[in-house]
């Protein structure tokens, strides 16, 4: 019986992570083209800036340090999902700085 139930929960995780990819991939889309790829890029490189994925997250006091952490967790979670190779993470770093005044 408890093989059964772990059985069911792992398929059950492994239906989420699945879902959840495709969501990410959904709405992050940045292949594609038009509107919606160029919206997708924009925002994707606004979370970069604001997740801290080029900084140091060391702030002037240990509140600002934990707050900036967190922020990175989130870009990794996002870049997790996002199943970005080290190619794709390097050309992303650098688009659309000129949108943002960088």
């Amino acid at each position: 019986m408890a093989r059964r139930n772990a059985w069911t929960v792992m398929r059950a995780s492994v239906h989420i992570w699945r879902r959840r990819k495709y969501y990410f991939g959904l709405v992050f889309d940045a292949d594609q083209e038009g509107a919606h790829g160029l919206a997708a890029e924009r925002v994707l490189a606004a979370l970069r800036d604001y997740c801290m994925a080029r900084s140091a997250t060391v702030g002037d006091t240990p509140e600002a340090t934990y707050r900036m952490i967190g922020r990175r967790d989130v870009w990794l979670f996002i870049q997790a999902n996002l199943n970005f190779d080290e190619t794709q993470y390097r050309d992303f770093l650098e688009t659309h700085d000129e949108y943002f005044g960088e």
